[in-house]
């Protein structure tokens, strides 16, 4: 999915649990740095251009080819792409392809729509995405039962880049609580406001925040943003580095584990699943057949860190 859909799923689920209301941005900072190009044929004069970054964002736009381009041609262009501009930034690439048009001249022209392509990206200001869920939530409670509260509330709500301005005050700290006028913000002095950041591989961070009234439950609040932070953390990386460690152990453990059970009744008796939940059972002993303990078995399942599988309740991705 797309990395605004995702943000404005995490801020609809936020939103859902706590009963307040969620406002998730965007991930900045760091310029993201380019891992693969590719160049797709969309017709006979027009190829799609798919840019992923280190950040895990995907950036695709349309250039138009001069003549007909073959696909196998696209394809040794894209690898060549990719091998010169991977570990740059945008700004970096846009120096090097004008490098790369005079070795390319039987491409140069291709090379000149991609230049003008990333350079328009480039100096495109990067607008932050701002995701609001249970705009509505706050009203249910009797600090806004006043009709130019909720208004004001409702107002503030609407103005995304303020909105952001204030969520993302305290942007470098792992988590805040600002209650009431801690807030700096008039229209919500009877509110709290309690924020969290994620960060992707890149190295850019984004935050989640909850909004709800000052006798919120804050340490309910707390659990659920630290699971979405680290959700949303996951899924920009993409994928839980810690599973791919898991895995890597999984298959250095199996070798011993088929050994031990190949022998007839043979070998000490293995240890249990070693992954939590995976709680195996051992092979036989090699005393007597028969005979062999059984393996201990592994611990019970780890929480995922989907809020819902992780201590705060259900939902997630």
């Amino acid at each position: 999915r797309q990395r605004e859909d995702v943000i404005d799923h995490a801020a609809s689920v936020i939103s859902t649990l706590t009963k307040y209301t969620a406002v998730v941005l965007s991930p900045k900072g760091k310029q993201p740095r380019m891992q693969t190009v590719q160049l797709v044929p969309v017709s006979r004069d027009s190829a799609l251009v798919v840019i992923v970054t280190d950040a895990g964002i995907v950036r695709d736009s349309t250039i138009r080819l001069p003549g007909e381009v073959d696909s196998d041609t696209l394809y040794a262009i894209s690898r060549a792409l990719t091998e010169e501009l991977r570990g740059h930034t945008l700004e970096e690439a846009c120096a090097i392809l004008p490098e790369m048009s005079q070795r390319m001249q039987e491409n140069e022209e291709l090379l000149r729509g991609l230049y003008g392509l990333l350079n328009e990206r480039r100096e495109a200001p990067a607008r932050t995405h701002v995701a609001i869920g249970g705009t509505s939530n706050m009203l249910s409670y009797p600090e806004y039962s006043d009709v130019e509260k909720a208004r004001s509330f409702l107002s503030l709500m609407e103005t995304r880049d303020k909105l952001a301005s204030i969520i993302a005050g305290n942007g470098e700290l792992a988590f805040t609580v600002r209650i009431g006028p801690e807030t700096g913000v008039p229209e919500m002095a009877d509110c709290s406001i309690v924020t969290a950041t994620y960060s992707t591989r890149g190295g850019q961070q984004g935050t989640i925040g909850v909004i709800g009234p000052t006798r919120m439950q804050y340490s309910r609040v707390l659990s659920i943003l630290n699971s979405m932070g680290h959700q949303l953390t996951d899924l920009f990386n993409g994928g839980d580095e810690r599973h791919e460690e898991k895995e890597k152990g999984k298959s250095q453990d199996e070798p011993k584990g088929k050994s031990a059970g190949n022998d007839a009744g043979g070998g000490k008796a293995a240890c249990g699943g070693r992954d939590p939940g995976n709680g195996s059972r051992g092979a036989g002993g090699r005393s007597r057949a028969g005979e062999g303990k059984d393996g201990a078995g592994g611990g019970g399942g780890k929480s995922g860190r989907i809020p819902g599988h992780g201590p705060a309740g259900a939902g997630g991705f």
